[in-house]
């Protein structure tokens, strides 16, 4: 059975998510992506493939879990405005509504949490996350959530701030292709 991933990457400057289930975000796969963010008065105004960075990725997912995942992840609804923030001007208050890392980190914690309910806990896979920032794993924890017990944790390895460079992440990447088709195809 082939291993599949799903990557969670954040803008660099504005700090807003997207989460995807291909290790690189092209322009197209960018534009299909930031539909994700609800609101499209917040969503960048330029689109550059440059300023995405991953920071989360779930591995050792199955095909079927990773196309769940990435289903679930973009039908989170939009979050409401608290007074608090209603309060702040505009200048102050578009920053905090865009950075969405600590939100979109409690969002998958809850998607693992629905799934393992869903499907039972025999189904589930032990699921491997890989931070490029160890400390972001805690923020559940100030939403009273725990990660479920089928996961563990591991560090992210990047190369120039946004190529993966784990080394079982990237043979998910690049799967190797069976002999007899390689072999079949070069007879054609």
């Amino acid at each position: 059975m082939s291993s599949s991933a799903y990557y969670m990457f954040r803008n660099l400057g504005t700090k807003q998510v997207v989460g995807s289930v291909s290790p690189v975000l092209t322009v197209s796969a960018l534009t299909r992506s930031l539909k994700q963010i609800k609101e499209a008065a917040l969503r960048p105004p330029h689109i550059r493939e440059d300023l995405w960075t991953p920071f989360v990725v779930a591995g050792n997912l199955t095909p079927d879990l990773a196309l769940r995942t990435h289903l679930l992840f973009a039908r989170i609804p939009k979050k409401e405005l608290t007074p608090e923030l209603l309060a702040l001007s505009k200048r102050e208050r578009i920053p905090k509504i865009m950075n969405q890392i600590e939100d979109r980190v409690t969002d998958l914690c809850r998607i693992y949490m629905y799934l393992e309910a869903k499907l039972g806990r025999e189904a589930m896979p032990e699921v491997k996350l890989y931070w490029e920032q160890e400390a972001l794993r805690n923020c559940v924890e100030k939403h009273g959530l725990a990660w479920p017990t089928f996961m563990s944790h591991r560090k992210l390895d990047l190369i120039r701030g946004r190529h993966i460079a784990n080394p079982e992440l990237v043979a998910a990447i690049t799967p190797e292709l069976p002999t007899e088709e390689v072999e079949a195809s070069h007879q054609r």
